[in-house]
């Protein structure tokens, strides 16, 4: 079963590369990657999205204002 992996290669010319590749495993990332003339620096699998919700805060609160309203 193919997998999203991120990665990290530089190219000949020394710069970093990053990105996301579909693959079986990170072996055969990183031998993809050489093909393509990049040395992995990194690969692993990427994370799975997860849903998250940001409340504001309102501009925090100060122990003062908690002890005021309890």
């Amino acid at each position: 079963m193919a997998a999203s992996f991120h990665f990290k290669a530089v190219t000949p010319d020394g710069k970093v590369r990053t990105g996301t590749i579909t693959g079986e495993n990170d072996k055969s990332i990183a031998r993809e990657l050489r093909k393509q003339g990049l040395m992995p620096v990194y690969v692993g699998l990427e994370q799975k999205k997860s849903f998250d919700i940001a409340l504001p805060d309102f501009g925090g609160s100060r122990k003062k204002d908690v002890l005021f309203f309890t």
